[in-house]
């Protein structure tokens, strides 16, 4: 089972600021800001989105981790660099946790990690554009 979830931005100061690096210019450019904010996504869904130790009934609205198991699941995939990179857990029953189930409640791990990381994405687009200068 594969599930695919694409991300649009809308922030304009976000899309300046990746548009400043100049993607079809400067393909290595973009490819370090890619690569940094999807790093940035997976420490953040594995060290913060994900509470450790769950051992007594499941969280309500947050992912507990019982084995790690689905916390070393988490990976980046490159392969679509320098236009576009993939992070996510080749295990069926994250993709239960973040979407939800017939039984099961949605507890996300990689929507929120997202959406934090994109909050610093336009100060990380413009610190490499600045060390690149």
């Amino acid at each position: 089972m594969s599930v695919s979830v694409q991300v649009r931005v809308d922030d304009k100061a976000l899309l300046r600021a990746v548009n400043k690096l100049k993607p079809g210019k400067n393909p290595v450019v973009f490819r370090e800001f890619l690569d940094k904010l999807a790093l940035q996504v997976q420490t953040r869904a594995t060290k913060v989105e994900i509470i450790r130790g769950g051992t007594g009934p499941p969280h309500p609205t947050r992912l507990t981790s019982r084995t790690g198991a689905g916390r070393r699941s988490i990976s980046v995939d490159r392969r679509g660099l320098p236009n576009s990179i993939s992070i996510g857990s080749n295990l069926v029953y994250m993709a239960v946790h973040e979407f939800g189930g017939k039984h099961h409640k949605v507890r996300a791990w990689l929507a929120p990690a997202v959406a934090h990381s994109l909050k610093g994405a336009a100060a990380l687009a413009a610190k490499i554009w600045e060390r690149r200068q």
